[in-house]
C-alpha cells in the first residue's frame, strides 16, 4: 500500500501520474473516490501546465464517473495510490 503526498503540489505531481483512491470527510459522511489528474483520463481541453490548486480545493477527474471533483485537502483520511498509468 503506498500514500500519497498531501502537500497540494505533491498531490497534483502524484495524481500526473498514477490513478489514486481518496477518501475524506464530506457534510454528509465520509465519501471515496478514485481519481487522478492522466492526461489519458482528463477531457482533451485539460491544460496540465495552467492547472492550479485552488487554496484547500483540489480538483480532480473522477476515472468513475467521467467528470471532474473536487475535495478539500485537510478534511482526506487516505490518499492511497491504485496504479501506475
Amino acid at each position: 500500500m503506498v500514500y500519497l503526498s498531501l502537500n497540494p503540489q505533491g498531490l497534483k505531481g502524484d495524481l500526473r501520474q498514477v490513478i489514486a483512491e481518496i477518501i475524506w470527510d464530506a457534510p454528509d459522511g465520509q465519501r471515496q473516490m478514485r481519481c487522478t489528474l492522466m492526461e489519458r483520463f482528463t477531457p482533451p481541453d485539460f491544460d496540465y501546465r495552467s492547472y492550479q490548486v485552488d487554496g484547500n480545493i483540489m480538483n480532480v477527474w473522477d476515472v468513475d464517473q467521467k467528470g471532474w471533483r473536487a475535495f478539500y485537502l485537510d478534511k482526506v483520511i487516505s490518499c492511497q495510490m491504485l496504479n501506475w498509468g
